[in-house]
């Protein structure tokens, strides 16, 4: 086998071990393993991009925005959240403390009585990334890989037939 696909292969081998690690390592969230952060509402911004979208939740003593997840945003009841609660109201904004690769982001969301972002409908989300993240990236990585693979055996050939035609 050549030598650059070797390599190839262990590139493709590696992102897929470590995107399987930050998966299989993400835990179901509940009190124990968010930090809790308490303050008062202060806005809301909602984010679309490229067909995705999260919330910016910001409370009135902190600049930093609290966002959610692309995978978990549709576990936010932001309806319900933009009629209730009102600037200056108390919230309590659950985010994830085992963020490897990625900043850490809003899991779960309580004002007043009401739980406007379920840590339940977070970790059905888990468990589904994991299957999900898994088989997504087991095939861009078979796919990016076979690629490269087939592309350096066109160079080769090419090469090849230069040689041939310079020789001649």
């Amino acid at each position: 086998m050549l030598n650059s696909t070797k390599i190839i292969i262990a590139i493709g081998c590696i992102v897929f071990v470590l995107t399987l690690l930050n998966t299989f390592t993400t835990k179901h969230v509940n009190t124990k393993n968010t930090v809790i952060t308490e303050g008062h509402f202060n806005n809301i911004e909602y984010i679309n991009s490229r067909g995705s979208y999260t919330y910016s939740i910001y409370i009135i003593e902190s600049n930093k925005p609290f966002i959610t997840g692309e995978n978990s945003s549709h576990c936010f009841i932001y309806g319900a959240f933009k009629n209730d609660v009102k600037k200056g109201d108390p919230v309590k904004i659950y985010t994830c403390k085992n963020s490897y690769f990625t900043d850490p982001e809003v899991v779960g969301l309580i004002a007043g009585k009401w739980e406007y972002m379920p840590l339940d409908c977070v970790n059905k989300q888990v468990d589904k990334d994991k299957v999900t993240i898994t088989l997504r990236s087991a095939f861009f990585t078979a796919c990016l890989t076979a690629g490269l693979i087939a592309l350096i055996a066109k160079i080769k050939s090419l090469r090849v037939r230069l040689r041939v035609i310079n020789n001649s």
